[in-house]
């Protein structure tokens, strides 16, 4: 109990021993008293402990006391027939340390001793000398019951002082071995480890985790960057119209961004996209491409992440990285400068890939421990800008967000003048938008296209559901900007197809065409995608035959003027893979999209 105590302390008085050490010698008349005997052997022992506060005080004390403290024999004996029964013991409180004093049989008659309890600490004490002349009951006041207990106190602080052993105990020798390996290269510490561990009496993956921990702790050490965090967003304080935040939003992009209405329409469409991506199916990816810098495509990522759902802006990122980002924070992944890293690395569109739909938006990976496996999310919206279109498998699963150079008569707001409290607003109106209509999306099917090929509708389903559910103008709006930036003229082509469209440019009217010319067709119609293929090198004939060897084309020796035989191809051998896989021309005359009315052409 801790705290003072509450009323005052009843003890009752006991009558000490001169010698409490000594046993007084057996009587001989009770020595042949085998009931006494019996009786002593049978007579219950008493260990202290503190009664729960606010219990009677008269309750049993529980466990026995130790079998070193009990006496046998005829010591037992005399105890059992001289002493009287003991008195119920007494626990004076104070300051969460106890003492209590009861009677040990084996020492003589009304013996007393303190004893301290306090967790596992338990220690002997001489208990509180009371006045002879006091009655059997007496009234102990608070500063009287802390007197008598000081002694108490100041034994059971001893106790508790931890040992200091003055011998140096010396190094760690596994702290010095994972220190010592942390400092190798991969190569070397995989030579080490097995030895190592062995010598150290350890398991491998326990070694290997020790030192990854030693490796972790270093880069702290040297400054391991800043932890990702994002900040509360505070609900706009009633309900919105979802239109009229789709055209507050589209105004702002207009105000900042040169691009057509149509790639600002989708922009909006997929912005609110990324607040509603607990409550879809689909997570499109937001391509922004440009033929060559200075398009804007940076400045446009930058208006996306102040207005997207938890965004996290990223100029390079590794694969691994980004799983482990959505598994933890669930953000919106804007990776900028995609054209430098991205089109030549098949882990990372892999990873970017299996985020396309929420079923499969998971990779599994072995963390550590070989044994141990994991399973990490890949379910976020993401956006990336890139000069040039990204790889086939990624624009696949894109809305694609052209952007061009502005003329010197367009004008538009630089982004880093921008009053950040635009932004904060309709960032609180977003976050209400999907606080109260998310359910209502969810249950959505919009009507889609027919004209779109089966991947460009389920990408453009989430948004369409959204411009359906703000009404007015954006049902339509959004089905126009989808048949321009995703129809069947705007089809993107990349590789292994854009080889393919390249490769029938690169004909023209030829039917043949030798392995050396069609490379250098290539890169000059294409140096960015085909001039630097491998490590900034131009595309070599076995790199060539590798991607046609998927078609199920292969060089062959043609005979050309004259009388040469070189390595090449035949138009009539890519004949099928252009029918199959190349967008067909466009058919007929007239509009390939719909047309906005006049209502909605200048929104």
């Amino acid at each position: 109990m801790n705290g003072p105590l509450e009323g005052p302390l009843v003890c009752r008085k006991v009558n000490p021993l001169e010698d409490p050490l000594t046993v007084p010698e057996p009587a001989t008349a009770n020595q042949g008293d085998p009931q006494a005997a019996t009786n002593a052997a049978n007579a219950p022992s008493i260990t202290p402990d503190i009664a729960p506060a606010g219990e009677n005080d008269d309750a049993s004390l529980g466990s026995p006391v130790p079998d070193d403290e009990a006496l046998e024999g005829p010591e037992a004996a005399l105890e059992a027939t001289t002493a009287p029964a003991p008195p119920a013991p007494t626990i004076c409180r104070q300051k969460s340390v106890a003492f209590q004093t009861v009677n040990t049989p084996y020492i003589g008659p009304l013996v007393a001793r303190a004893i301290i309890l306090k967790g596992n600490c338990a220690a002997p004490l001489d208990p509180p000398v009371l006045d002879e002349q006091a009655p059997e009951e007496v009234m102990v006041d608070d500063q009287v019951a802390t007197t008598a207990i000081a002694p108490v106190t100041e034994a059971l602080d001893a106790s508790m002082e931890p040992v200091v052993d003055d011998e140096d105990p010396g190094p760690d020798p596994v702290a010095e071995a994972v220190n010592r390996l942390a400092g190798l290269s991969p190569q070397e510490y995989d030579r080490e480890r097995k030895k190592e561990a062995l010598a150290l009496g350890l398991r491998i993956s326990t070694l290997d985790e020790a030192v990854k921990q030693a490796h972790a702790a270093h880069r702290h050490a040297l400054g391991n960057g800043k932890a990702v965090s994002f900040p509360a967003i505070e609900l706009w304080g009633e309900r919105v119209e979802v239109g009229q935040v789709l055209d507050e939003i589209q105004e702002t992009i207009r105000r900042f961004i040169v691009c057509d209405i149509e790639t600002a329409a989708a922009a909006v469409l997929w912005i609110v996209f990324t607040w509603f991506i607990d409550y879809v199916q689909v997570a499109p990816i937001a391509a922004i491409v440009s033929p060559l810098p200075r398009c804007g495509k940076t400045q446009f990522l930058d208006v996306l992440s102040r207005l997207s759902c938890r965004p996290l802006v990223a100029s390079n990122i590794s694969p691994a990285a980004v799983f482990r980002v959505i598994e933890a924070h669930s953000p919106t992944l804007l990776i900028d400068e995609a054209d430098t890293f991205l089109k030549e690395n098949e882990p990372m569109r892999g990873v970017l890939n299996s985020g396309h739909t929420r079923q499969s938006a998971f990779v599994i990976r072995t963390d550590g421990d070989p044994s141990v496996i994991s399973k990490f999310s890949t379910w976020s919206a993401k956006a990336i800008a890139s000069i040039g279109h990204l790889s086939g498998t990624i624009m696949d699963r894109s809305i694609e967000l052209p952007l061009r150079r502005k003329l010197p008569t367009e004008n538009v707001q630089r982004l880093r003048h921008a009053d950040p409290a635009q932004f904060s607003t309709l960032v609180r109106k977003l976050a209400r938008l999907a606080e109260d209509m998310g359910s209502a999306l969810a249950q959505a099917r919009p009507d889609l296209p027919p004209e779109l090929n089966d991947r460009a509708q389920d990408n453009w389903e989430p948004l369409l559901a959204i411009a359906d559910l703000a009404g007015g103008h954006w049902p339509q709006k959004a089905r126009v900007a989808a048949l321009k930036l995703s129809g069947a003229d705007h089809e993107a082509v990349a590789p292994p197809t854009e080889l393919l469209a390249d490769i029938r440019d690169a004909f023209g009217p030829k039917d043949k065409i030798s392995t050396a010319d069609l490379l250098a067709a290539l890169v000059r119609d294409e140096p960015g995608l085909w001039g630097r293929s491998a490590g900034g090198r131009p595309m070599s004939a076995s790199q060539l035959a590798t991607r046609l060897k998927e078609f199920g084309i292969r060089s062959q020796d043609i005979k050309f003027p004259g009388n040469t035989t070189l390595k090449g191809y035949r138009l009539n051998q890519f004949q099928d893979a252009f029918d199959r896989y190349l967008p067909s021309p466009a058919k007929g005359a007239g509009p390939a999209t719909p047309q906005l009315s006049s209502a909605g052409a200048d929104l």
